[in-house]
């Protein structure tokens, strides 16, 4: 044996005995993951990667997931509830937590949740802490195509599926000017709430379609998830005609049966009749004098639009005194948003966003929030954000630049609520 090869041998040799002590029994600390998934993965079906810590004496600190942020899949880390217990091993005796952290794939084919690191920390000499960093392993898996599933409509996998669509109020006749709110609330269970995918509204020349943002919450009870995205729509009738909205098909996958069904939301019809008042541009009073019909609900809404413009003053004058404790809240969620931010938690980075734009008295939404802040790079780590949560296609965003992005943007933006709290695009941006 050569000199040369002896080297290599004794060098090997050394860094696996090094990488035994952490990474393998008979170490103070190492780490285990594994992932649990089923003979046949669907788009959208979730998998379990358990990753398990071990140590000789205790831990301590919390845990933190250096998450993948561009693997093309929703990633959910539970942090809060480990399974704790002890287990001996080649004769050692080591105390165990396991964390559970949910992926749900986007996309067809071949696919691998990467390597990622996990700080967390325990005890080691004389009660001292210390902190470490682990890796896991790169586990892969193939994700199959549902057959006969339509590209082009939107897909939910889960077990079951319920979608509730709302009118206030029911379509049907009304007057140019007259307005109809739709709330489509879909709930799932074994999906979280990111993982839902969008409703694509189609334009109508004659009707304008305002959605606001959409609100997405996951309960959680034992591991086990229930997801819920509620959208909303206001219909303004802008023309006299006759409207018809298309129905809306929502794809629905049930991996255990392997049985594809489609949910519709129905079509809905419009009769818009002219309104004398605002085609003529006779104002209201001077119409009734003339002899013009003015309808009632014309004198409802002039009586809703003064209570609504006494409600922002004082709306806006509360935000110009804002409390102590307001202030507090604000800087708590945005402290919970950087955390997430750079933790590249995409799910949880756009929950705490708009937890916090919520809580600075912004009701305009994420959208709102870009329009008013002008930056550019904010505009494309959102857009990359919101495409790594909702879109078929990889897109990378980092973190790290979002949060420095809204933290610039931060000062201005606070400042500009208490001068004006912006109230006109509470319907949200119009549907291009």
């Amino acid at each position: 044996m050569s000199r040369r090869i002896l080297h290599y041998v004794l060098l090997t040799a050394v860094m696996l005995a090094m990488s035994n002590l952490c990474f393998a029994a008979g170490g103070p600390v190492f780490l285990k993951s594994e992932l649990t998934k089923p003979d046949k993965i669907w788009v959208g079906q979730r998998l379990d990667l358990n990753v398990t810590l071990f140590t000789t004496s205790a831990f301590a600190g919390v845990v933190r997931f250096d998450l993948p942020n561009d693997s093309g899949m929703v990633i959910v880390a539970d942090d809060t509830h480990p399974l704790l217990g002890s287990e001996t091993i080649e004769g050692s005796s080591y105390l165990f937590k396991q964390y559970t952290i949910s992926l749900f794939p986007l996309s067809v084919g071949p696919q691998t949740i990467p390597s990622f690191r996990v700080e967390f920390g325990y005890r080691g000499d004389e009660g001292r802490k210390v902190e470490i960093s682990l890796p896991t392993n790169a586990h892969p898996f193939t994700v199959l195509d549902v057959p006969g599933y339509d590209p082009e409509l939107p897909l939910i996998t889960a077990g079951d599926l319920k979608v509730d669509d709302r009118w206030e109020p029911k379509p049907g006749k009304a007057t140019v000017g007259d307005a109809f709110l739709r709330t489509v609330t879909m709930t799932a269970t074994g999906l979280p709430g990111m993982a839902f995918p969008p409703l694509a509204m189609k334009r109508i020349d004659g009707v304008a379609i305002y959605s606001r943002q959409p609100a997405v919450s996951t309960d959680t009870q034992r591991g086990a998830f229930t997801g819920k995205r509620v959208e909303t729509y206001s219909y303004v009738c802008q023309r006299a005609g006759a409207y018809t909205l298309p129905e809306i098909e929502i794809q629905w996958w049930n991996p255990e049966g392997e049985v594809l069904q489609r949910v519709t939301l129905r079509s809905a019809t419009f009769q818009v009749a002219p309104n004398p008042a605002l085609e003529s541009g006779t104002p209201p009073a001077a119409a009734e004098a003339s002899g013009v019909p003015f309808p009632w609900r014309w004198a409802v809404a002039a009586a809703l639009i003064v209570v609504i413009i006494v409600l922002l003053m004082l709306l806006r004058k509360k935000n110009s005194r804002s409390t102590p404790r307001d202030e507090n809240k604000e800087k708590a969620l945005f402290r919970q948003f950087r955390r997430a931010a750079e933790s590249s938690d995409a799910p949880e980075t756009m929950q705490t966003l708009m937890k916090w734009l919520d809580a600075s008295g912004h009701a305009g939404g994420v959208s709102e929030f870009v329009r008013m802040v002008g930056e550019p790079e904010l505009e494309h780590q959102l857009d990359a954000l919101e495409t790594s949560l909702y879109g078929k296609q990889e897109k990378r965003w980092s973190g790290k630049i979002l949060y420095t992005t809204v933290a610039d943007a931060r000062p201005k933006f606070l400042r500009q609520r208490h001068v004006h709290p912006d109230r006109r695009y509470a319907l949200g941006p119009l549907n291009p």
